[in-house]
């Protein structure tokens, strides 16, 4: 056995070797016996000096490898010791431990066996029928005793036991499962089968043909051929796919001219306000109508043309007002005719007190007639006086209940005229004016009032009840 040189290795290895294989040292020995050529070439006195270096060098290794071993011996053998005081102690304590609990278990098991043997003579069983708690104190004071019994063969669970010592069946380790956990579990997992199971593929398909057709009617031309192409990979049936395809075709025209009329009314709207604002009232009308021709009408169209004609309305009746002002009859009534055919809610409160205005102005004018004709036979010069009782010569009488019937046949066209046009509240100022102050008692004055006037009460209560006025009639 040979060792390394270095006092800090001292390995061993069975051969001789030049250098160790665990710290790489060069050995002594092996050194001198492979000496170079150039060495054995040497004259023979640097030869033997260095021979007698080498051997003491190597005699020097030796004896500090052998210390080094001995340190290590030294070493090891102390761990041993150290190691065997410490299994010696932790076996002293095991002993110990067991004894302890040795002791205890035969202390229990006298005072069970002394227990057990306190009873009556009669309760008393022969050793060969022992109970159960007597039996198992008995196989721990064997156990301890050191005592070993041939074990008794393993009783069969399901097999009741026979004889004095039977003992009533044990519960069962776990309580059966019910009827009602059984149901509510099949509950459970028919629910998840009925929400979890895969619906038929074709109505999936109509589904998505349907949400199809309706983008088709809200004018998604784009988005509904692109569901018609993914329904194409999708395979959907034939009649699915002309259903989509005809909805696209039938459509596809009607939602292009919406997109164009959209488009010419958006450039439209502005100029319509614009021409609003600055008074430029027919121009507006105008082009709304050209629109209205080309694309037909609309809401929005509709709202435009009420605002227009409420601004041609009001205008109409400011030159109304502006002919009653001159007294002008004709031109008053020309303009609230023309209003009044417009048919705006919002200009009915107007019209109305126009109205009133207008006849006014016409009892004004019917009374400043009347009051020359009344002052014609007081013109009369006093020289003339004693004439009186010739009659014929009186032309004067005569000439006033003519003039009075004209004008009273003028008035009574004039308000069978608005009665015809459905003006029935001047038809009846009018046929008032004709009964009571030119042709009093004129029968056919005071029918054409009451006709007016009933006419008058029928269309109010028409208008309250939510119906349509139309030739003179509720509808």
């Amino acid at each position: 056995m040979y060792r390394c040189v270095a006092e800090v290795c001292g390995k061993g290895f069975p051969r001789k070797v030049n250098y160790c294989p665990f710290c790489g040292t060069r050995q002594g020995a092996a050194s001198s016996d492979k000496a170079p050529p150039a060495a054995r070439w040497a004259d023979s006195g640097g030869s033997a000096k260095a021979d007698a270096g080498a051997k003491a060098a190597a005699a020097l290794a030796a004896a500090k490898a052998e210390e080094a071993q001995a340190r290590l011996d030294e070493r090891v053998r102390a761990d041993a010791q150290a190691k065997a005081d410490a299994l010696a102690k932790a076996e002293a304590s095991a002993k110990a431990e067991a004894q302890a609990k040795a002791d205890a278990a035969r202390a229990e098991a006298l005072a069970q066996a002394r227990d057990t043997g306190a009873g009556s003579a009669a309760s008393r069983q022969p050793p060969e029928q022992l109970t159960s708690d007597q039996q198992n104190a008995l196989e721990r004071l064997n156990k301890l005793r050191g005592v070993n019994q041939p074990a008794a063969p393993a009783a069969n669970p399901f097999q009741p036991q026979q004889g004095n010592n039977a003992q009533p069946s044990r519960p069962p380790l776990r309580k059966p499962i019910s009827k009602s956990t059984w149901v509510s579990v099949a509950i459970v997992l028919g629910l998840i089968w009925f929400l979890a199971r895969p619906s038929d593929p074709t109505k999936k398909l109509q589904a998505r043909v349907d949400k199809a057709v309706e983008m088709v009617q809200d004018c998604k031309i784009d988005a509904a051929r692109n569901e018609l192409a993914s329904l194409k990979s999708d395979k959907a049936s034939a009649q699915q796919l002309k259903t989509l395809q005809d909805a696209i075709n039938a459509n596809a025209k009607k939602c292009d001219a919406k997109r164009h009329r959209a488009k010419a009314w958006s450039d439209l709207r502005p100029q319509l306000e614009s021409a609003l604002q600055s008074g430029a009232i027919d121009l507006a009308d105008r082009r709304l109508a050209a629109f209205t021709k080309t694309w037909g009408a609309d809401d929005e169209s509709r709202e435009m043309d009420g605002r227009i004609d409420v601004r041609k309305g009001e205008r109409l009746l400011n030159e109304a007002d502006a002919c009653i002002k001159r007294a002008d009859r004709a031109c008053a009534e020309a303009k609230l005719q023309a209003a009044e055919k417009l048919q705006r809610s919002e200009l009915k409160t107007r019209v109305e007190l126009l109205r009133e205005s207008l006849s006014e102005l016409l009892k004004r004018t019917v009374l400043e007639q009347a009051v020359p004709a009344a002052a014609a036979p007081a013109a009369i010069p006093s020289s003339a006086a004693p004439a009186r009782p010739v009659s014929p010569a009186q032309p004067a009488p005569s000439a006033q209940p003519s003039q009075q019937a004209q004008q009273g046949r003028k008035l009574l066209a004039e308000a069978q005229r608005e009665l015809a046009q459905g003006n029935y509240k001047a038809a009846m100022d009018k046929a008032n004016i004709c009964a009571t102050m030119i042709d009093e008692g004129n029968r056919e004055c005071i029918a054409l009032k009451n006709r007016a006037e009933r006419m008058n009460r029928d269309l109010m209560n028409c208008v309250a009840a939510g119906r349509d006025w139309i030739d003179d009639r509720c509808q």
